[in-house]
């Protein structure tokens, strides 16, 4: 397989109309400028729409986001050929990527349909009828026996359902992922706001509440306290009656006297 020369791509453009309204100022180095026109689809998950295209018009592919473009060139190519695509370096440095692929099959006919991806964090802003894509062209070392089957094959430019449902949806890219950082980064400072400018309240509230279950707790050791106290005291004395009752004296029986004998002298 060799890669064509400007020479050789002319010369074949010119017998064979590989490249339909052809320019041979759109001819650089050894590869062909093609040109954006007809429709396009963004990715979405909101569901994808095409939207028409008129020459001069501008549009853009957000970040992070997949669009289906149509070349405004038909490209034909020979069956002992086959087309290389790419995209221009001065879209490629600004975050556009192809991610459709990269040959064009032998037999082709028609516009060539590219799925672009902005892998920038920045919207890449195109044109309707602006130089966007690159076709190299190659010689087989023979003719192809199995050329792409339709000699008209996507010659519209119309999406199929089978486009549109596979850019449907919302995309894991990187920039969803920094969306999502940034949605997180902002409800924590909402937070920290209201954490600054209500703590002083959440603080107050704090300790009242340890204040009172405190009071509580010193509430219920005293009664403990109290009630222990109550059952370890002494039994009370009996009352005392008013009158004490006086006491009777024991009876002691009289002194007994001799008497003396008669005759004698008293002393």
């Amino acid at each position: 397989m060799t890669f064509l020369s400007r020479q050789s791509i002319k010369k074949l453009c010119e017998e064979h109309n590989v490249i339909s309204d052809y320019d041979d100022k759109r001819l650089k180095h050894s590869a062909y400028e093609l040109r954006i026109h007809g429709k396009y689809v963004l990715s979405s998950k909101n569901g994808s729409n095409e939207q028409d295209l008129k020459e001069g018009q501008s549009f853009k592919i957000p970040p992070g986001q997949i669009a289906l473009l149509f070349t405004a060139e038909k490209v034909h190519i020979p069956a002992d050929h086959i087309g290389f695509i790419s995209i221009k370096f001065s879209q490629k440095r600004r975050g556009l990527l192809n991610i459709s692929g990269f040959h064009v099959d032998p037999g082709w006919h028609g516009p060539i349909q590219f799925s672009v991806y902005n892998a920038s964090p920045q919207t890449i802003h195109l044109r309707c009828g602006e130089p966007l894509f690159m076709l190299w062209l190659a010689k087989l070392d023979e003719a192809s026996n199995t050329p792409y089957p339709s000699p008209e094959g996507g010659s519209n430019q119309n999406f199929s359902s089978e486009d549109l449902l596979a850019i449907d949806g919302s995309l894991a890219s990187p920039q969803a992922l920094l969306d999502a950082l940034k949605s997180v980064e902002e409800r924590l400072r909402k937070v920290e706001e209201s954490h600054k400018r209500y703590g002083w309240l959440a603080r107050r509230t704090v300790l009242m509440v340890i204040g009172a279950i405190c009071g509580a707790i010193g509430t219920v050791a005293i009664g403990m306290i109290v009630r222990t106290s109550d059952h370890s005291a002494p039994p009370p004395p009996p009352p005392i009656s008013a009158v004490a009752p006086v006491p009777t004296p024991p009876q002691v029986p009289p002194p007994i006297i001799p008497r003396p004998a008669q005759g004698t002298p008293p002393p």
